[in-house]
């Protein structure tokens, strides 16, 4: 069993929600044979871990990097990530199929700034696996999705593709997003898509996820929020 914890589900907006339950930039830790973390937004809250992947350098992703203890090994998808670590922290290169103790963890490229790499993770260990991709507009290999269980998707947008002014990309819309996966007749194996990295757009939570799943009645669509503990 994996044992997931959302620490945070919002997107980087420079006011929180009104929401009690979503107020932490989106991360989660993540409970194997090791434990991990899935990037440093948010201040550090000594709860233990081995290893800490970062998916790209925007500061929701790394803003609070340098609070993490010495014993952390930062395990980067790529090595020009290596500059924002802290000054001599313990770092882990990940290959495109990394195993850390009994978990495979692939990371996998995605469209999102001409500023950073950024990458999602398929991640799996024993019979099950995952994919975790906050930001993105597309990734480059759809492939990467087939035979997972289940996706943890950012939701930006609900409708509107986000174009930031001096960025090659973005994010796009969550309804763009499954529209392009339905297209390639891509579900996730248990049906169910969490939806992380949630933008303005997604509220009010209750409504909005009601009309996405409306669009898409073969996907089992669920919201995340702030301390939500899922087993997968």
């Amino acid at each position: 069993m994996i044992k997931l914890q959302v620490i945070g589900s919002r997107a980087n907006w420079s006011k929180p929600f009104k929401n009690k339950k979503i107020k932490k930039f989106t991360s989660c830790f993540l409970e194997t044979d090791k434990k991990f973390q899935i990037d440093a937004g948010n201040p550090w809250d000594k709860k233990k871990i081995n290893y800490l992947l970062i998916t790209h350098l925007h500061q929701d992703h790394i803003g609070k990097i340098q609070t993490y203890p010495k014993e952390t090994i930062f395990c980067l998808p790529s090595k020009t990530f290596a500059k924002k670590m802290p000054k001599g922290a313990r770092t882990l290169l990940l290959k495109p199929n990394s195993k850390i103790g009994n978990t495979n963890i692939q990371p996998f490229l995605v469209h999102h700034s001409i500023h950073t790499l950024t990458y999602g993770f398929k991640i799996s260990y024993q019979k099950t696996s995952f994919i975790w991709l906050p930001d993105y507009f597309s990734p480059f290999n759809f492939s990467v999705f087939k035979k997972t269980d289940y996706f943890f998707l950012g939701a930006s947008s609900l409708k509107r593709d986000i174009l930031h002014p001096g960025y090659l990309h973005g994010q796009i819309s969550i309804l763009h997003f499954l529209r392009k996966l339905k297209k390639r007749k891509i579900s996730p194996k248990k049906r169910k898509i969490y939806l992380i990295h949630l933008g303005l757009s997604m509220f009010p939570l209750k409504e909005k996820i009601s009309w996405l799943q409306r669009q898409f009645p073969e996907y089992h669509i669920i919201t995340t929020y702030d301390g939500i503990k899922i087993n997968l």
